[in-house]
């Protein structure tokens, strides 16, 4: 995969209207070009595409099939616990539908940290970058990824017998948070006679790099100490935890940067320019560091 550097907020810039330039460019030439470009953000560099199941059961298969028992199984206590009715389906044939079984009921338990074969992304390369800094303080990380997906169509594979991308789609009756943060999910999947199988995205990159696919996966690391800056920049957009969540965690988070962590920021200033205090500590202050929280 392409890795370059980001140093800078306006080097992010120009880079993400040069690719969505090139992007737009490239349909408009060619006949099945690229679609459209989606973002991940991640809080350490060296983390890769790997789903919050991937990571729960690292050596467990999961299917459309035994995964969707899963979903049947927890929608009860879910449904009489929240109030909320959802559709699972029973009946399905796995290999005569691009998105799995049960879809928007798997995109709610993704947001709320149910174990989930979905990869979500963002329209959005600043919501990327949002949780990419809001990461820092669970990864302590030198460097943070953004990811970007170049997606040809919502259903893409190589050679037959290969994994397949889906894209799944981004318009569906779910939670909140699958707007606010314009997701968009992937899912990869192994084709068997009866069933679809989850697949590692790691195995479909290697597939773009081998010249197996056409679609393009780029990764920006950018340093962890433009924290206070991104974060500032992004608040000045109105992207933060509480826009982004709409929670009452979200709205703490969104407080203790505007009002507290900003405010030491300027007091340290203020005492370095005043009376020569070194800034405290380059003032790495924020409230996530401190208090880890979910950042997805």
């Amino acid at each position: 995969m392409k890795t370059d550097t980001v140093d800078s907020w306006d080097e992010f810039e120009r880079r993400v209207s040069d690719q969505r330039e090139r992007v737009a460019g490239a349909r408009v030439e060619s006949f099945g070009g690229p679609a459209g470009v989606l973002y991940r953000g991640h809080g350490n560099a060296d983390w890769t595409l790997t789903t919050t199941l991937e990571r729960y059961a690292p050596d467990r298969e999961f299917g459309f099939k035994n995964y969707n028992r899963y979903m049947d199984l927890i929608s009860r206590p879910i449904q009489s616990m929240t109030g909320k009715e959802w559709t699972v389906e029973r009946e399905f044939e796995p290999n005569q539908i691009i998105a799995p079984p049960s879809y928007e009921f798997m995109v709610y338990t993704r947001h709320h940290g149910f174990p989930s074969p979905l990869l979500d992304w963002s329209a959005s390369p600043y919501v990327a970058l949002f949780f990419a800094y809001e990461g820092i303080a669970e990864s302590r990380a030198e460097s943070i990824g953004i990811y970007s997906y170049e997606h040809l169509s919502p259903s893409r594979g190589g050679w037959v017998g290969d994994p397949s991308i889906r894209l799944t789609g981004p318009m569906l009756n779910t939670h909140g948070r699958h707007y606010r943060q314009q997701c968009e999910y992937t899912i990869c999947v192994q084709e068997t006679p009866d069933d679809c199988i989850y697949a590692s995205h790691d195995s479909y990159v290697e597939q773009c790099e081998d010249g197996r696919s056409d679609e393009v996966f780029e990764k920006w690391t950018m340093p962890a100490g433009l924290k206070n800056e991104i974060l500032d920049r992004l608040q000045f957009m109105n992207i933060n935890a509480f826009t982004l969540f709409g929670s009452e965690e979200g709205l703490m988070h969104w407080v203790a940067h505007k009002y507290m962590a900003t405010r030491e920021r300027e007091l340290a200033l203020i005492e370095e320019h005043i009376i020569g205090l070194p800034v405290r500590g380059k003032m790495k202050f924020h409230p996530r560091d401190e208090d880890q929280a979910e950042s997805e």
